[in-house]
């Protein structure tokens, strides 16, 4: 699939989305969830630590 073409379903947005992780650079170990900032990684990272 090509970047710019209408996606009917949510899901495969968000499978496409997944695949350009170059704008995300910070991964959580915990989840493999990606952040644009470390900042946001970092405040995400705390829900983990709560447990």
């Amino acid at each position: 699939g090509e970047c710019g073409k209408g996606f009917r379903q949510r899901g495969s947005l968000n499978v496409h989305q997944k695949k350009n992780t170059g704008e995300r650079p910070y991964e959580c170990s915990q989840c493999g969830k990606r952040f644009l900032t470390k900042k946001k990684l970092l405040e995400h990272q705390q829900i983990h630590s709560e447990k």
